[in-house]
């Protein structure tokens, strides 16, 4: 399945990339460093921040942040087709650390049950679009799959244990789909 997401994110960039390809160049590369605060479901920094520095088609990132049940802290990049555009498709990689921590899954009013979530290595491949407004702001829009290299990626603990409780457990572990949203301050 992840890998039909790749194809699938590929095959979306290649189609909206016309849009990039017919605007206007801005005359001033959008460079240099910027802090960026990201949320949304499966992010590699979960609700965190990054800060980065960009050098034409590329930029390099340190982010962290917290999940439901964990810490995260990474390293990752973004590679731009058309970095002096306003608009832009663009492919990225982030490998992060998660830290391990205990995930309570609520389901229905009586059930409570209780994972141990191990500590875990995730690399993200995502892919997405990045929007200018003005010199400063920037806003993705991002796609992607984060593959834990640590298996299993949580034990279950106690409670009573029903079906679609290790499905939940499993959508809020570390690694799986990402859809987010990143706002971005360029200085």
């Amino acid at each position: 399945m992840p890998r039909v997401s790749v194809y699938l994110i590929f095959l979306l960039l290649l189609c909206v990339s016309e849009v990039a390809f017919s605007e206007e160049e801005n005359s001033k590369p959008l460079n240099g460093y910027f802090v960026a605060y990201s949320i949304g479901w499966g992010t590699p920094y979960g609700i965190g921040a990054e800060i980065g520095y960009r050098k034409n088609y590329f930029d390099l990132n340190l982010g962290a942040g917290v999940n439901r049940s964990h810490f995260k802290l990474g390293l990752g990049g973004r590679l731009y087709s058309h970095p002096n555009r306003w608009f832009s498709p663009y492919l990225g990689l982030n490998l992060v650390l998660s830290t391990r921590g205990t995930l309570t899954v609520s389901w229905e009013e009586d059930v409570d049950v209780d994972y141990h979530v191990y500590d875990n290595i995730v690399v993200h491949a995502r892919g997405g679009f990045r929007a200018s407004f003005g010199k400063h702001w920037e806003t993705f829009a991002t796609v992607g799959y984060g593959y834990a290299l640590i298996q299993p990626r949580f034990e279950y603990l106690s409670g009573d244990r029903i079906d679609g409780t290790d499905l939940l457990a499993r959508m809020l572990s570390p690694g799986g789909y990402e859809v987010s949203l990143l706002f971005l301050r360029r200085y």
